[in-house]
């Protein structure tokens, strides 16, 4: 699926970056050093005039990787 050019606008939350702030967060509690009670991105909107320009480093996985499943323990 690809990006389809009649969409006008989307939000985006930037979900590669907000796994990457999680892992650094759980990173610096379990090495119990001083961290944000609070981080997030900010949520941009995309349309057809900043798509270009956007980092999709943001909001896709890098090339060749995918989410992958697994079930949670008990």
């Amino acid at each position: 699926m690809g990006l389809r050019r009649e969409t006008s606008t989307d939000p985006n939350n930037a979900t590669i970056l907000q796994a990457r702030i999680a892992i650094d967060l759980a990173i610096l509690i379990l090495e119990k050093k001083t961290y944000a009670k609070k981080a997030s991105p900010v949520i941009e909107v995309l349309d057809s005039s900043n798509l270009a320009k956007y980092d999709l480093g943001k909001l896709l996985p890098p090339k060749g990787q995918r989410m992958q499943e697994q079930e949670l323990p008990d």
